[in-house]
């Protein structure tokens, strides 16, 4: 399908919807394992991959009220692309905001889980691994605290 291959602006918000819409279609219209279905799902991937992590990519959909929708992914993909916060382009609570904002930190900084919680007072890895997903909330402090480890100073707008 050379609409597949077509290049897209991951910037421009119209295109990457169009085009995830495209998949949506390839997905919806061919057998699974077919060529068409193999090279979608890889450009599809590769769109939404290269601009928003896959780790990321998950705790917010996981973390949204409603199951995510094509424009919600390509409200994503854009802020990615654009470098933009990607705690505030969707509807998130405070906890997800928070864990977003150091999970992308953390990766910034080059540290571990495991080399965070060892200089930790507060948390394990295991405990750590859970916060990063907000799956488990943490105190104001606590959060402070992780970073401070990793060097960053942030501000958050919680609402």
């Amino acid at each position: 399908m050379d609409s597949i291959n077509k290049a897209v602006d991951p910037t421009d918000i119209s295109e990457v919807e169009q085009q995830l819409n495209i998949f949506k279609q390839v997905y919806a219209t061919s057998a699974t394992g077919s060529a068409d279905f193999i090279q979608a799902t890889q450009q599809d991937n590769e769109l939404t991959y290269s601009n928003v992590p896959f780790r990321l990519f998950l705790l917010i959909a996981y973390n949204l009220d409603h199951e995510i929708t094509v424009h919600d992914t390509a409200k994503l993909i854009v802020a990615g692309a654009r470098h933009e916060d990607l705690s505030t382009v969707l509807p998130l609570d405070p906890e997800t905001k928070v864990a977003i904002r150091f999970q992308e930190a953390r990766v910034k900084s080059g540290l571990t889980e495991k080399e965070i919680a060892a200089k930790s007072v507060e948390l394990d890895e295991y405990k750590l691994i859970k916060a990063e997903y907000a799956r488990i909330p943490l105190s104001i402090s606590t959060w402070a605290e992780l970073f401070k480890i990793i060097g960053t100073k942030i501000t958050i707008d919680l609402f």
